[in-house]
């Protein structure tokens, strides 16, 4: 182990933590739309425009 090793801040461990964080803001902001889209329906105009 060097000196450099020490303050570098890539390790399994913080790559680990970062993705889960990430993992769990992705899912939170997924969850939101879906929860927004299904407690608010659509304009009249965007079934219109679909057909």
């Amino acid at each position: 182990m060097t000196a450099n090793d020490i303050h570098t801040l890539y390790g399994p461990s913080v790559v680990l933590l970062s993705t889960a964080i990430m993992g769990v803001c992705g899912g939170l902001g997924f969850s939101n739309t879906y929860y927004k889209v299904g407690r608010n329906q659509l304009p009249l105009e965007v079934w219109e425009a679909a057909h």
